[in-house]
């Protein structure tokens, strides 16, 4: 028989009783703040386990101390939860007067079944215990696939020298409830649990071997297993024998491995109640400021001011336990108008806020001008472009969107460009947009971006109005004195229509394309759509353009995900259906079905719900009838 030292201190503590807790409350996580329209938004995650296992009562009483470079622990049965994951540990330990803390500890995890070492998380900090016991709470072990029997030890690496022993801490301390065979373990060497020198022994030795009186370590496992409480029962494990330094290895019924260990998998109920919010110029001074519901990770403070420091904190509270503190620093900064944005203080037509990092306000007032993001905004006293290559953005006209993104200008245009689509937040919708009526002689770059009407106005040359499909760059307009171009884009209905022939109202957003350095030319108008040229004879029918034939244009942007643009033109007043089929001649949406007058009409098809496929959309109207195909692509 091979013989190991262990040296061990159990003690009894009379004073310092805890009260049962079987569910603690643990901090959220990924705290964060972003800059909204409306204040600083904190948003963060409270994704704590599903499951604890626990073989204690959650009384401590006793404590633990072994020597140096060896470890206590539990092995826990978790042959009934198959796919579960390891997530994190609570233990209970004590300094007895003779450490302050903190303490240094690692965590071994061990196959029991395979002999294995699973994993070593080293270098973790545990609270202050020199004298009062301590729980620690959360100790995170990392999503590791559960083994049907792990073992989990505690190996204190703060160490004092006691009567000439270098004893650890942290150590575990052990409850008061009547000892579980199977379950506790003293391992004489954390960092060769098996024996690897002789393979009919192991390190790990049974608690009640060492000492009859022991009781059960208060540790428990949190794990995940598909959001399911289940009642572990017990299971006989065959495994070879332990090698005990007070007796002979353990032969006897009820002295093998988890043979009798009997314990309960208690449910976490993962929703706290609710969550509490802090906020202080430190960490150290921080107050609280509100409280929301369990069910909602986010909150906005409105009170935040233009650059300004700030720290946040986050709380939750379960079955009535606060846990700890999750803060963050915050810097909160100006929100721009769009006059601000593009101010150009020394006249040299390129903005001085070029390439910085901004947030800003602004009313969106066209469509989508490209397959990507390419819109226009304006507030009461300047416009730019919304942009970005990489981005699908779905804004509608009216909506009033907060931006965070870098300033740019290509080709003279001055443009604000986001990183991603969550840079982009749409706090109001169906919001009016003002059009700034003008003369030709007035665009100019403080018109650039905003949506302008010109009033009777008629196209110089027709016969370069482009073809469907492409796009028109030499189309001009004049009020009988001064000429404009237009921009006409083959990403409207505009291209491949006959524009009227005689004296309009025409309604557009000022645009620039130029080469030149200064870039103080190519200004243009750029229509939305059709009924963006109102022919003078059709203001007193509410600026509806009289149609000359029936259409259905097809569908932009196409492919989409997750949302287009159908639009049609109507000869005379009409009863109209417009329906969505897919492959299979299934209608999948009635999007219009009613008496429409003469004119041209547009709607929004929003996809989602639907999976990918070809989709076909057919208007009837009266005697006419047109079907046109389309590609929703996720």
């Amino acid at each position: 028989m091979k013989k190991i030292s262990v040296i061990i201190l159990v003690f009894l503590l009379t004073s310092f009783i805890f009260a049962k807790t079987a569910v603690k409350s643990l901090p959220p996580t990924d705290l964060h703040v972003t800059t909204q329209y409306n204040g600083a938004q904190l948003s963060w995650k409270y994704q704590s386990p599903d499951t604890v296992i626990s073989y204690n009562s959650d009384y401590p009483l006793g404590f633990w101390t072994p020597v140096k470079k060896q470890a206590l622990g539990v092995v826990f049965d978790l042959s009934l939860f198959q796919g579960a994951t390891l997530e994190q540990i609570d233990f209970a330990h004590y300094g007895r007067t003779q450490l302050a803390g903190p303490y240094w500890y690692n965590v071994h995890i061990y196959d029991i079944d395979s002999s294995k070492i699973v994993a070593v998380i080293d270098s973790l900090v545990a609270g202050d215990a020199f004298d009062k016991p301590r729980f620690e709470i959360g100790v995170k072990l990392g999503s590791i696939p559960a083994p049907r029997h792990a073992g989990i030890f505690i190996e204190g690496l703060s160490t004092k020298v006691i009567n000439d022993r270098e004893y650890s801490f942290p150590a575990l301390m052990s409850d008061t409830s009547a000892y579980i065979h199977g379950v506790n373990y003293y391992c004489a060497d954390a960092y060769d649990p098996f024996y690897a020198s002789d393979p009919d022994y192991s390190n790990l030795i049974e608690s009640y071997d060492v000492d009859h009186g022991a009781t059960n370590y208060v540790l428990d496992l949190w794990i995940n297993y598909n959001g399911h409480s289940t009642l572990a029962k017990p299971r006989a494990v065959t495994k070879r024998q332990v090698l005990s330094s007070v007796a002979v290895p353990p032969n006897t019924e009820g002295q093998g491995w988890l043979n009798k260990n009997v314990h309960i998998a208690k449910p976490l109920k993962t929703s706290p109640q609710e969550f509490n919010i802090f906020k202080g110029d430190s960490v150290g001074n921080l107050s609280k400021i509100a409280t929301v519901p369990g069910d909602r990770f986010y909150y906005t403070d409105s009170t935040v001011q233009a650059d300004s420091s700030y720290y946040f904190g986050v709380t939750a509270v379960c079955n009535s336990q606060i846990s700890p503190i999750t803060t963050v620093q915050y810097i909160h900064p100006r929100t721009l108008s769009l006059a601000e944005a593009r101010a150009d203080i020394n006249g040299d037509y390129v903005p001085d806020l070029l390439d910085q990092e901004i947030y800003l306000k602004g009313l969106v007032n066209s469509v989508n001008f490209s397959s990507h993001c390419q819109y226009y905004l304006q507030d009461a006293r300047a416009g730019l472009q919304l942009y970005s290559s990489s981005l699908s953005l779905s804004l509608q006209i009216g909506d009033s969107v907060f931006v965070h993104g870098f300033v740019k200008q290509y080709k003279g245009l001055t443009e604000i460009v986001p990183d991603s689509a969550e840079e982009v937040t749409v706090f109001s919708s169906g919001n009016k947009v003002d059009t700034l009526k003008i003369t030709i002689n007035h665009i100019g770059e403080n018109m650039e971006g905003r949506l302008i009407e010109l009033a009777g106005v008629s196209i110089v040359n027709p016969g370069e109005w482009p073809s469907e499909g492409a796009n028109g760059y030499d189309v001009y307009i004049t009020d009988g004195t001064q000429t404009a171009k237009l921009f006409i884009d083959k990403d409207t209905d505009l291209d491949g229509w006959s524009p009227p022939a005689g004296p309009m109202n025409l309604v557009g957003i000022v645009d620039q394309y130029t080469g030149s350095a200064p870039a103080n030319d190519g200004y243009s108008v750029r229509p939305r759509f059709q009924t963006d040229l109102i022919p003078l004879t059709a203001l007193g029918k509410g600026n509806v353009q009289a149609a000359t034939a029936f259409a259905l244009k097809q569908n932009y942007p196409n492919p989409f995900n997750p949302s287009t643009a159908i639009g049609w033109r109507l000869a005379v007043d009409s009863n109209v259906e417009l329906a969505v089929y897919n492959a299979l001649g299934q209608k999948v949406r009635i999007l219009v079905n009613e008496k429409q007058d003469a004119g041209v009409h547009h709607v929004k098809f929003d996809g989602r719900g639907l999976p990918s496929g070809v989709y076909f959309y057919r208007l009837k109207a009266g005697s006419f009838e047109q079907v046109r195909k389309m590609l929703l692509l996720r």
